[in-house]
């Protein structure tokens, strides 16, 4: 309807796949006012190269929460390593992931709040820097401001479902006001290699956004 061609490639049949190529299409050319912000963005990908997990990927299913899990459990290295006072950091998923990553957070002496639909307590400990680090759910997606003000680092664990969702995470920091000259936007993503080839669910997830 936007662009009055017909696209006679798009499946109308109530499959997911067709639901998933019409909702891309939407997105290319849905229209939003994006405004010009005096800070930078940088977006990082990290990869983690995990040659051992194809047989405990293989073992859980196609369940996403669980490999979700297993996905975290090789990324808390580089997730410790990257974090510091004043960052966020992002899960789709709650549960067993939010206790992973604030535990191994906590043993290396940082001071962890959590912002998820059940427990908002660690968000105003965030914003007057009662706490280091502040992991948060889609809760944070709408409704949240001040961030931009204590936080400039963000670190998504488990990327948003759409691009919509995607750009109101980052629009939590990345926003009129900020008191940074930066955004920077860290995603891990594991990486499993068989001979020449690699296969990555967070890679195909960030594409997906994109």
């Amino acid at each position: 309807m936007v662009t009055g061609h017909e696209y006679p490639d798009l499946d109308t049949r109530p499959k997911v796949s067709s639901a998933l190529a019409i909702h891309e299409q939407l997105v290319i050319h849905g229209v939003r006012y994006v405004p010009r912000y005096e800070m930078e963005l940088h977006e990082r990908p990290v990869e983690i190269l995990a040659l051992d997990l194809a047989e405990r990927l293989q073992s859980v299913g196609k369940g996403v929460l669980a490999i979700e899990i297993v996905l975290t459990e090789a990324k808390l290295d580089a997730i410790v390593e990257l974090a510091k006072p004043g960052t966020l950091i992002f899960s789709q998923f709650v549960d067993t992931i939010f206790p992973m990553i604030r535990e191994r957070l906590i043993g290396k002496g940082f001071r962890v709040g959590t912002f998820n639909g059940e427990d908002k307590s660690g968000l105003e400990a965030f914003k007057t820097r009662k706490v280091d680090v502040l992991i948060g759910s889609s809760a944070l997606g709408t409704g949240v401001d001040g961030l931009q003000f204590v936080c400039n680092r963000l670190i998504v664990n488990c990327l948003p479902w759409t691009s919509a969702g995607y750009e109101q995470l980052l629009g939590r920091i990345y926003r009129q006001g900020s008191t940074f000259h930066d955004v920077e936007v860290f995603i891990p993503q594991v990486v499993l290699q068989n001979g020449a080839d690699d296969w990555s669910w967070d890679r195909q997830r960030l594409a997906r956004i994109h």
